[in-house]
């Protein structure tokens, strides 16, 4: 199997940790305003879970208190309130007043987590999908030039290499230009001097970008490469 058809997700996974942190913290403290807010704020005015004069006295983030009262909510569902034996219409508003307290509670708490969610979704898109573009352009094997590994080869990470792991190299082309280029990380050191054929990587993050593949007789090479 060609190494660009195998996505590096441990390694992805492992730079993505601070991004995913950060989107996380982000988040929270996000949900920490969402939950002073006055919308939400309304719903806690009568609140027989934590009372909202008590944010004070505590002195804790908005956040963790949120958390604190979702939690509550779930673990000290009145007694009356457990059962259809609803015994006045009283009851029935104080119930429903409360279930809907929780489910706007929960609905809050659960904002990080379901932001980290789509963030996760969204890059794992973003990377599965670069990853199958390059391998139909490298398995069509049209090369838009040949280059030669130069000496010393290896550049330092850019943003590009660094979010889709791959490892950037200097090539010089066969009319003596210089060019940085990407191989993968899978790929098998290349050494000074070795010919690699030069593919036009997808469009990810602006600029036009290559990517370099140990070069084979089965490789064409387009016209003017």
């Amino acid at each position: 199997m060609h190494e660009y058809l195998i996505v590096p997700w441990v390694v992805f996974f492992r730079r993505m940790l601070l991004p995913f942190s950060i989107i996380f913290l982000t988040s929270f403290f996000i949900m920490g305003t969402i939950a002073t807010s006055h919308f939400v704020k309304d719903y806690y005015s009568k609140s027989t879970v934590i009372p909202q004069s008590q944010i004070k006295v505590e002195g804790r983030l908005p956040s963790v208190l949120q958390w604190r009262r979702t939690v509550d909510s779930w673990t000290h569902i009145p007694e009356i309130c457990q059962s259809n034996l609803v015994v006045s219409e009283f009851h029935k508003k104080q119930c429903e007043s409360y279930w809907t307290e929780t489910y706007i509670g929960t609905a809050v708490s659960a904002f990080p987590f379901i932001a980290i969610i789509i963030f996760i979704l969204f890059v794992i898109d973003l990377m599965s999908g670069f990853y199958k573009r390059v391998a139909r352009k490298i398995q069509l094997g049209k090369a838009l030039c040949v280059g030669m590994v130069t000496e010393p080869s290896w550049l330092p990470n850019d943003f590009f290499s660094y979010f889709f792991c791959l490892v950037p190299i200097c090539i010089q082309k066969q009319d003596g230009e210089q060019i940085k280029a990407y191989v993968s990380m899978r790929n098998k050191k290349p050494k000074p001097g070795e010919k690699l054929a030069l593919f036009e990587a997808p469009k990810a993050f602006g600029g036009t970008r290559y990517l370099g593949v140990l070069y084979a007789p089965h490789i064409v090479v387009l016209v003017g490469g």
